[in-house]
This record gives structure tokens, C-alpha cells and sequence, in this order.
């Protein structure tokens, strides 16, 4: 794998793990009431990596 292939890659992986995780505020502009769906846009990707291990 030659260089511009990597970074090509790393820019993509990032590219679509910042838009996971923006897309939700983007449609939901206005406060979200249930503190479950809160709790979860908020947590990291250290939690949802666990709960994905725990199963």
C-alpha cells in the first residue's frame, strides 16, 4: 500500500465517522426530551464500542 492509498483511506474512515456522528444534532435541531436518546448522542465512542463487545 503506497502512501496516497492510506491517506486516502484515513480520510474517508474519518470523513464518515464525523458524519455518524453529526448527523443525528443536524435533523434534531430542537431539545430532545428523552433522556435515553440525550444519553446516547452524547457518549463516546468508547461506550458504544463496549455495549458492541459486551453482546
Amino acid at each position: 500500500m503506497n502512501w496516497r492509498d492510506f491517506f486516502l483511506y484515513l480520510l474517508t474512515m474519518a470523513g464518515v465517522t464525523y458524519l455518524l456522528r453529526t448527523i443525528p444534532f443536524i435533523l434534531l435541531r430542537k431539545q430532545l426530551k428523552s433522556e435515553f436518546w440525550n444519553s446516547f448522542l452524547s457518549g463516546g465512542f468508547s461506550s458504544l464500542t463496549r455495549l458492541r463487545f459486551v453482546v
